[in-house]
């Protein structure tokens, strides 16, 4: 109706549908029904575009604000959820799928690529490209605080800043260095 996308919102809708999706998925009976077997057999397939648009949602605002704890963990739920899609468009044992899930469960926790450090990486960056953009850093030191920036990278370096204040940001010591900057 409006022509625009509410991306802020429509992460939470599309997670919403995949959850109640491997909910009914893991809860219906086959063998009771033709719509119980239509469900199992066609319902992941009908959930690919609204996961396709889910994704795309996601890539603007981490293009636009970066990575997040929340916006890694729910591409790791997106994983898992494409894993019972791909279980019913290929009808296989469903004891790969909660092998596939442990793997996911493993990579986000325990692995180097976990939801703590691959979000503060990738903020990490967003700030370093935007002080490297306008010839503010010089090494691993930010040099030249009072530089006119756009304002787009203000609004890259302010919602970059904002991610390392909250618990989830673990600063590092690029960032800890950037504690005097307005």
């Amino acid at each position: 109706v409006t022509w625009s996308m509410p991306v802020g919102r429509l992460n939470w809708f599309g997670s919403l549908a995949l959850l109640f999706y491997v909910f009914f998925y893991l809860n219906v009976d086959q063998e009771s029904g033709t719509l119980q077997r239509l469900f199992v057999r066609y319902g992941g397939i009908m959930l690919l575009p609204v996961v396709g648009v889910q994704l795309f949602a996601i890539y603007i605002r981490v293009h636009d604000y970066g990575l997040t704890t929340l916006r890694y963990v729910s591409l790791l739920l997106i994983a898992g959820a494409l894993l019972f899609v791909a279980n019913s468009i290929f009808r296989k044992k469903i004891s790969w799928v909660f092998l596939g899930m442990a793997a996911i469960v493993v990579v986000g926790l325990m692995s180097p690529l976990n939801i703590i450090d691959v979000p503060n990486m990738n903020q990490e960056a967003r700030l370093k490209r935007v002080f490297r953009a306008n010839g503010m850093l010089e090494g691993n030191k930010v040099i030249n605080y009072g530089k006119e920036v756009s304002r787009e990278d203000a609004e890259k370096i302010v919602s970059g800043l904002e991610y390392f204040s909250y618990p989830e940001g673990r600063v590092t010591e690029f960032v800890s260095n950037l504690k005097g900057l307005d």
